[in-house]
């Protein structure tokens, strides 16, 4: 089977596969990271500056530490998409998750008992996201989560199930998302 779009295989030995985004991804993720950090950043230093001359009061305030805790959070995740390195070792029954940061290495290991995808509702737009669940011993983990095209999702939990030889749930795919309800006085509901 074909390795999933967006995504390289770097080995497999000794029953073990390691796959990991495609490097040409992550880069744009990056680079999208960074501008959006850049831009909160200016807004952050705007905000900071019109207080420093008389703008002063409990929703500047608010505003500026929020703007702060999100321009950290976007810092974070551009630093991360930038400099770690993310792979998932698959093998029969298992599944590890590993982060390699600059200062730190992590490894998530799981005992597969099946994959899963479900469908849920994002938004009152009538937005949804299919979500690949590793369902293992006691645990429930996400894979993957896409708006926009089910078909990735289908072919990553095919591509999974293969490698670790359990059962795939793809019933979600199957089902076509009931429309939003709309109420009488015009409001969805």
């Amino acid at each position: 089977m074909r390795v999933p779009a967006g995504r390289e295989v770097l080995s497999e030995q000794e029953g073990v596969t390691v796959m990991r985004e495609a490097p040409g991804a992550s880069r744009f993720a990056a680079w999208a990271w960074w501008v959006t950090a850049g831009l909160l950043a200016v807004n952050l230093g705007f905000l900071l500056w019109r207080r420093r001359f008389g703008a002063e009061g409990v929703p500047e305030t608010l505003t500026s530490l929020g703007l702060v805790v999100v321009t950290w959070a976007a810092a974070r995740k551009a630093w991360r998409n930038t400099w770690a390195l993310q792979w998932w070792e698959v093998g029969s029954g298992h599944f590890v998750h590993v982060i390699k940061t600059p200062f730190s290495l992590r490894r998530e290991a799981h005992r597969v008992s099946r994959l899963v995808v479900e469908i849920h509702r994002d938004d009152d737009d009538g937005d949804h996201e299919w979500t690949l669940w590793l369902h293992g011993e006691g645990s429930k983990v996400a894979l993957v989560r896409y708006s926009d095209e089910p078909r990735e999702v289908e072919h990553l939990g095919l591509w999974f199930a293969q490698r670790t030889g359990v059962p795939f749930e793809r019933e979600a795919l199957t089902v076509t998302p009931a429309p939003l309800a709309v109420a009488t006085d015009g409001r969805a509901g």
